[in-house]
């Protein structure tokens, strides 16, 4: 994803990284044999209809153009990577004796292993110890909240919930974003955010409620 950001915008990025949900619903039917309702792949496309809004904010973005392909593709990469992992997380979480935050702490433990020869061959790791103590702070609340508290309820919630019923209630933080920025940064609601966070409850509200049911 930060390969995507600097090639691309950080608007298309984050479009294109929330198409994950359409990612693993398609993906669990295929190969969790998960059921695919018609209603739930309205309700998954109209989520993504409003998640477009609510980042874009009304505007039309020229996705995968020539400016911007290398980028967009590395962001539509980052999507199917987090849809492979939810769906293999589903498919083999009950065969794993051990406990979710266990499992989380070795992913990033492997993660560090993976990511640490670069960033020492870069001046990142300097660039972050000279950073002012506000910015550190910010930085272990990304990596133990953020990052670590949120890969326990999302791995956690993968062993009771089937994976396209945890991906698709995933469409609610782009909406979690604005109300917080809201909140906490004062930044405005506009009719566009409104209208797509309305479009993004409306499609979680038919792909679990009518979509299940209508699978019942």
């Amino acid at each position: 994803m930060t390969i995507g950001i600097k090639f691309s915008t950080p608007i298309q990025v984050s479009l294109l990284v929330n198409t994950s949900p359409l990612l693993v619903v398609l993906l669990a039917h295929t190969l969790l044999s998960e059921s695919l309702t018609k209603a739930r792949l309205f309700g998954v496309f109209l989520g993504l209809i409003g998640t477009y809004i609510v980042i874009s904010g009304g505007q039309i973005l020229n996705l995968f153009s020539s400016e911007t392909l290398f980028g967009d593709i590395f962001a539509l990469a980052t999507a199917g990577c987090w849809a492979i992992y939810m769906i293999v997380y589903r498919r083999y979480v009950n065969q794993m004796k051990l406990t979710h935050s266990q499992i989380t702490a070795n992913i990033f433990i492997i993660a560090i292993f993976t990511l640490l020869p670069a960033e020492l061959a870069s001046s990142s790791l300097n660039n972050i110890l000279q950073a002012p103590i506000e910015a550190l702070l910010a930085t272990l609340w990304l990596g133990a909240v953020s990052s670590g508290l949120g890969f326990i309820v999302i791995n956690r919630s993968l062993a009771v919930l089937k994976a396209s019923v945890a991906a698709v209630n995933l469409m609610i933080v782009p909406l979690s974003a604005i109300i917080i920025a809201n909140l906490i940064l004062g930044e405005e609601i506009t009719p566009y955010k409104a209208a797509g966070g309305l479009l993004i409850v409306l499609g979680i509200t038919i792909s679990e409620l009518i979509g299940r049911n209508r699978h019942k």
